[in-house]
């Protein structure tokens, strides 16, 4: 079987565009979190983990009208990766090139409110979700009478740039070539799972080199949907907004940006190399994970076993809420019951919960520790939670090289994904 090695990454990120402030804000132990501009309007939420458009506004993929942020981001980290990679222009079209995306869906506010207001039915209760297609049609058909003229012409360009198409467009122009190219929306573990499927492409010699990446963009219906489960986090001040595994952790807040990574059969340069990957469903809950934690703990243990190495830190999907954490630290200690487990942090009290882009982001990130030689800790977390008494980094955070790592992601409807790569090739390149 062919041996797949990671030679580039890129990252846009609330800290900045590129890798380098992205990492010294990790290794200042910097939160991302702060009072949110964009949820002014929702009752009971302040927090969240933005990119300012000032990051952006110079950017020819940012439309600054419409303010979609997802192909600007994508701009970032995508050109990043490549330059990294040694790939300065797109590809020819002769090469095999495989396009491997995890992507969230985003709804702006603007076309929320207008496609409430013209297209639904008043319902009479929030939880009857029945309508009347043929009158939904009619309204549709009717759109451009009903709204107002700049209206309609916002809504449309807003939903078209929505469409998996326009982006796929988008990111297969940057990159050029040729080759399979595949968008997954899969909430959380969208891009862990993008990472995994362009594994197995390289492995079965399908593409010659897989572009990946995961890119998340703030949407209000993201916000509602998460308050409306009341798993999102109520906290006022952005120390205490999400503090993934401590006893007194208030829920999720959520976060922007995007990770890229080139793969390819190529060690030469390379800064880490997939050694496993596994991922599943454990069919538990619409939205919980398993109490006992059998889903992460079953794409773990595969994981474990098909690498046949031990890693030295779990990048945790560790999401600050009273169900998922406790879930997932009774997986990771079950699994490294006989001995000494590997240490275990989450990032997303540093960037939100990225969603779509969680698993990449998680996977970059322990690769570019392993570059740094420090592992750091999960911000906010003092008092570890009884349930959660897995292996915390030291608050100080560790200097340390790395071996291998092991990255997690967890979604509605009881996905799970897990990775285990070996990153000692970031500090001695091949």
């Amino acid at each position: 079987m062919n041996r797949v090695y990671c030679n580039g990454i890129g990252v846009a990120s609330p800290f900045g565009k590129g890798v380098k402030p992205y990492m010294e804000a990790f290794k200042e132990g910097k939160t991302a979190i702060g009072v949110s501009n964009s949820l002014k309007r929702v009752p009971g939420i302040f927090l969240g983990s933005e990119v300012e458009p000032v990051h952006l506004q110079e950017l020819s993929a940012y439309d600054s009208e419409l303010g979609i942020k997802r192909f600007a981001l994508t701009q970032v980290a995508l050109l990043e990766a490549l330059e990294q990679s040694g790939q300065n222009t797109p590809y020819n079209n002769q090469k095999r090139v495989g396009i491997f995306l995890g992507s969230g869906s985003y709804l702006s506010e603007f076309s929320l409110s207008r496609q409430a207001g013209y297209l639904s039915n008043p319902l009479p209760n929030q939880d009857d979700f029945r309508f009347d297609s043929k009158d939904f049609l009619l309204r549709a058909l009717a759109l451009p009478g009903l709204m107002p003229a700049g209206d309609y012409d916002r809504f449309m360009r807003e939903r078209l740039l929505a469409q998996p198409s326009s982006f796929l467009q988008f990111t297969r122009n940057l990159v050029g070539g040729s080759g399979e190219i595949q968008l997954i929306n899969n909430l959380c573990v969208s891009s862990l799972q993008a990472i995994g499927q362009a594994y197995r492409s390289l492995q079965n010699g399908d593409c010659d080199i897989a572009v990946v990446g995961g890119v998340e963009e703030l949407s209000i219906i993201s916000y509602l949907t998460f308050h409306r489960l009341g798993v999102y986090s109520q906290a006022e001040l952005p120390e205490a907004g999400c503090r993934p595994f401590d006893v007194n952790r208030k829920g999720i807040v959520l976060g922007e940006g995007a990770a890229f990574m080139v793969l390819s059969r190529e060690k030469q340069g390379a800064c880490a190399e997939i050694l496993a990957y596994a991922s599943g469903n454990n069919c538990y809950h619409l939205t919980d994970s398993a109490p006992d934690g059998e889903g992460l703990y079953a794409v773990m243990a595969k994981c474990v076993k098909r690498a046949g190495v031990k890693p030295d830190l779990i990048i945790a999907h560790g999401t600050g809420t009273r169900s998922n954490d406790p879930s997932e630290s009774k997986a990771i200690l079950r699994l490294f019951s006989d001995h000494e487990g590997p240490y275990v942090q989450s990032i997303k009290s540093r960037i939100g919960h990225t969603l779509a882009a969680a698993g990449i982001f998680n996977v970059v990130t322990g690769i570019l520790q392993a570059q740094s030689a420090f592992v750091g800790p999960t911000l906010g977390l003092t008092q570890p939670d009884s349930e959660c008494q897995v292996r915390h980094v030291p608050a100080a955070g560790l200097s340390m090289k790395l071996g291998s790592i092991l990255c997690n992601a967890a979604g509605f409807g009881g996905f799970n994904a897990s990775m285990i790569l070996d990153v000692s090739l970031a500090s001695n390149p091949g």
